[in-house]
């Protein structure tokens, strides 16, 4: 009688990939010959056939020169058999060069030849510009990231089947061969596919705000614009003609003033924009159409709504007009924003069904998050008019019921003349988070100057030093990172500062006295005044975050991102406070403790997360999957 052993060539391909899986899983984020699975693929045929689908799954070219000659060797030896193991292909890292690298062929007429690919993304600069066709034989691609010109129309991808998300870099390119066609109204292309679109513009690049109207996208769930030129009307009413979208990113390029109210009838779909509706008169600043009065059977003068306060240019300045009057206007608010996101849930089956250009009476949808960048508001100010501060915001919770993600970015400067203390802006906060009975995570961000704010706990004065200088201090509520346009600086970093290298001596002195006992001081950590400003102030910030915790009972998670000045750099300092709750024996949800992790450019703990994006739900995913890219 013969006896079975077991060995390798026996063992069941479930066990082999638990023993992968035991021993680092796929490692994509190493080279390829330091991977487990390389290693495997050496031991012998059987964990070599079942290592190598492992080690193709996924394909990162630094380059196109090597995936162009992989192409080019493929289809000249007859063919690979790896191949058929590739589901996702990355090339080049980021976008931030597309525009200075020349137009690119890729594939030529030959048709890609990775039939199992799931994903491709190419970052080395504009392809050609058929690519899409050579995808056709790629029946499982689901998600394209590429380049693209403005010169072009938007690419067919009626072909591929499969496709669920496109990402579009647009931008402009003197090599690419303009497509005439592009400057006249296309026609009404149907992409049923689609359920995921970011277009992210470049160097002004730009569609015709007819565009918008003539491409159709039945099934879009989630809509990214970010640097669009295009109308704020232009892309309100692309919103409100698919009514199947729940998650709305855009940005613009040019300086605009959205309104609160005009958003807030673009996320409940109750807004009428119509982007191709005329102006009457020279002298009219908003738009209208005539209309039919279902009573009278009469033409009556109709408004449509506004997406923004009308703006005339003064001085080579764009100033809002403040005195046009909108019926819709929250009194006393003035709240005005250029970047947004939000997501939205359907109140009905019926609400993302809506076929009509104009929107509805009655509310359809329900903001589940939000996210802005409030505007400076100075121009209201200096008409002696009255508007919002950021604390003033929470007093809107009656507009967004059932909001758990709520994100504010205030480019709001608050007055020097009087001193406001961080502690009792928390306490105000807190107090007016009492209505908001839904909200899960919180995102804050405003201008601390130290002219201005101040911690209640402080024994000296804020700006001991020259506030032009930019020299941060223990007692500043912004930290180091933030007084320094966003990056860390170590003692010796400053003697290079002109007109301050006299005080460094004395910032020495003062800073030895927060070091531990047997601690030397390090002249060239660039982390100590940011290590130093969160030991001082960490206790107050907690016992803040914690009031807050406590008076908005379903918070789980609040993030502070604290800026010292309006500047071209975005927000490099996070201080993100995790809030662990017990249930009582009363079965009341008590804050049990709060969790500080402050994270800032530069730092050890690695980098800042989300801190210069206006984003919403699964797209504020995608880009933090992508920072290690974009830092």
């Amino acid at each position: 009688m013969r006896i079975f052993r077991a060995s390798l060539d026996t063992l069941p391909v479930e066990l082999l990939h638990n023993i992968l899986e035991y021993c680092g899983g796929v490692q994509d984020h190493l080279p390829r010959k330091f991977r487990v699975s390389y290693a495997l693929s050496h031991v012998c045929h059987r964990l070599r056939d079942f290592s190598l689908p492992y080690l193709y799954r996924n394909l990162h070219f630094d380059t196109h020169e090597p995936y162009v000659d992989y192409i080019k060797g493929y289809y000249a030896t007859g063919g690979d058999y790896r191949a058929s193991y590739v589901r996702s292909i990355s090339i080049g890292i980021g976008m931030e060069n597309v525009t200075s690298n020349p137009l690119t062929i890729l594939h030529g007429s030959q048709p890609c030849p990775f039939l199992n690919l799931r994903s491709f993304e190419f970052n080395c600069g504009i392809p050609e510009r058929h690519i899409v066709y050579t995808f056709s034989h790629c029946p499982r691609l689901e998600t394209l990231i590429l380049a693209w010109s403005d010169q072009w129309r938007f690419p067919d991808v009626t072909k591929l089947p499969s496709l669920r998300t496109l990402r579009l870099m647009i931008t402009r390119s003197e090599e690419a061969t303009p497509d005439f066609s592009c400057t006249k109204i296309p026609d009404h292309t149907v992409h049923h596919n689609l359920t995921t679109l970011h277009m992210e513009f470049f160097d002004d690049a730009d569609w015709h705000d007819n565009f918008w109207l003539k491409l159709k996208f039945p099934n879009l769930r989630v809509l990214n614009l970010q640097g669009t030129s295009s109308s704020s009307r232009s892309v309100y009413d692309f919103i409100q003609c698919h009514p199947t979208l729940l998650e709305v990113n855009v940005s613009f390029c040019d300086e605009i003033r959205l309104r609160l109210e005009g958003l807030l009838k673009l996320i409940n779909g109750t807004g009428t924009w119509k982007s191709d509706a005329p102006y009457y008169s020279e002298q009219e600043v908003r738009r209208w159409i005539w209309d039919i009065d279902p009573v009278s059977g009469k033409k009556v003068k109709r408004w449509l709504d506004d997406p923004e306060v009308p703006t005339v240019s003064e001085r080579n300045r764009v100033v809002p007009l403040l005195n046009v009057q909108f019926p819709d206007e929250i009194p006393g608010t003035h709240i005005t924003f250029g970047d947004f996101a939000f997501t939205r849930v359907p109140l009905t089956p019926e609400a993302t069904q809506w076929s009509s250009r104009e929107g509805s009476k009655e509310p359809r949808y329900r903001a589940t998050s939000l996210s802005l960048h409030i505007l400076d508001q100075f121009p209201w100010e200096f008409a002696g008019m009255t508007f919002a501060y950021l604390e003033d915001f929470f007093l809107l919770s009656p507009l967004f019921p059932g909001l758990e993600e709520l994100r504010l970015a205030s480019d709001m400067c608050y007055g020097e003349e009087i001193p406001r203390p961080y502690e009792g802006f928390m306490r105000l906060l807190a107090e007016r988070l009492t209505n908001w009975t839904s909200l899960r995570k919180l995102s804050i961000s405003w201008i601390t100057n130290n002219s201005a704010w101040y911690w209640e706990t402080s024994m000296h004065p804020p700006a001991l030093f020259p506030d032009w200088y930019h020299v941060p201090w223990y007692e500043d509520v912004a930290p180091p990172t933030e007084r320094w346009f966003g990056y860390p600086r170590s003692l010796n970093n400053l003697k290079g500062v002109e007109n301050l290298w006299e005080s460094v001596e004395d910032i020495e002195d003062s800073l030895a006295q927060f070091m531990r006992e047997g601690e030397e001081l390090d002249p060239d950590d660039p982390s100590l005044f940011t290590r130093i400003w969160q030991s001082l102030h960490e206790p107050q910030v907690a016992k803040m975050m914690r009031h807050l915790a406590e008076k908005c009972p379903t918070l789980e998670q609040i993030d502070w991102l604290p800026m010292a000045m309006v500047s071209q750099y975005d927000s490099a300092t996070l201080w993100r406070w995790k809030i662990i709750r017990q249930t009582s024996p009363e079965g009341k949800r008590k804050v049990k403790r709060v969790v500080g992790d402050l994270t800032w450019r530069g730092g050890l703990a690695g980098k800042p997360d989300l801190t210069d994006l206006i984003l919403a739900g699964q797209e504020a995913k995608h880009y933090r999957s992508t920072l290690t890219y974009r830092w």
